[in-house]
């Protein structure tokens, strides 16, 4: 396995961040969200300049 084969996609982002902003919003709704996963979400979508897309 070479180095590249071990980093994401921009694809795999982009799936990873919908996945990530769906999970933070469902967090939003039933009021269980958290600083933090605030915080972690705003770094990791900001981080990778992708746009998040439906998985």
């Amino acid at each position: 396995m070479t180095k590249q084969d071990m980093n994401a996609t921009r694809a795999d982002l982009e799936k990873l961040n919908g996945l990530l902003i769906r999970a933070l919003i469902t967090k939003l709704e039933k009021d269980e969200a958290t600083a933090t996963d605030i915080g972690n979400a705003v770094k990791v979508v900001t981080s990778n300049r992708v746009q998040p897309v439906e998985p």
